[in-house]
């Protein structure tokens, strides 16, 4: 997936400007701290393989952890804001879904159910886990993010926006850990 090439509107003039997933993935995919870390695996690359080109690089820098924590950095400068509207019903469908999960989790820990059950804890996170793929596969698939980590990490700025979840870039590694661990 190619960003749409527009440098003069890397940053939002309106709240508006933000409530557009496409957008604003473009607007992070265009971003001067994007084309710079590209630019960077693009010389490194060179160096090792004079035929790579920066479609290469660029499309390789996607699937990165670099990646993921570039648009956590842009996103802090660039709050999401979500709007029904801008998604497709089948995105929509999908994200209610996971939000759902979401909900759910934070109503059993409040009632303290997973004190005594890590299974059902584990169960619940594999299944939050699934349904937030679902919802990031689909934005893949609607052409709105190039890859399912970006995809997961936007999903993940809806729900916050939506106050169902809350910014926390170290939880998926905890919950990572915690499913090797016992699982």
């Amino acid at each position: 997936m190619e960003p749409v090439d527009d440098q003069e509107n890397t940053q939002p003039t309106t709240e508006n400007d933000n409530s557009d997933p496409k957008e604003y993935i473009n607007r992070y995919l265009n971003s001067p701290d994007v084309k710079e870390k590209v630019e960077k695996r693009y010389q490194v690359a060179r160096l090792i393989d004079p035929e790579v080109t920066k479609e290469d690089a660029y499309e390789a820098f996607l699937g990165t952890d670099e990646a993921k924590e570039a648009l956590w950095v842009f996103y802090k400068n660039n709050r999401f804001i979500f709007n029904e509207q801008k998604l497709s019903p089948k995105v929509n469908f999908k994200l209610s879904q996971y939000l759902a999960k979401i909900e759910s989790i934070k109503e059993k820990e409040s009632l303290r159910r997973y004190d005594d059950n890590l299974d059902e804890r584990i169960d619940d996170d594999r299944g939050r886990y699934a349904k937030h793929n679902k919802a990031a596969q689909q934005l893949v698939d609607e052409g709105i993010v190039p890859n399912t980590t970006l995809g997961r990490l936007m999903v993940h700025f809806m729900a916050i926006s939506l106050g169902v979840d809350a910014p926390d870039p170290e939880r998926d590694t905890r919950r990572r850990r915690l499913v090797a661990v016992v699982g």
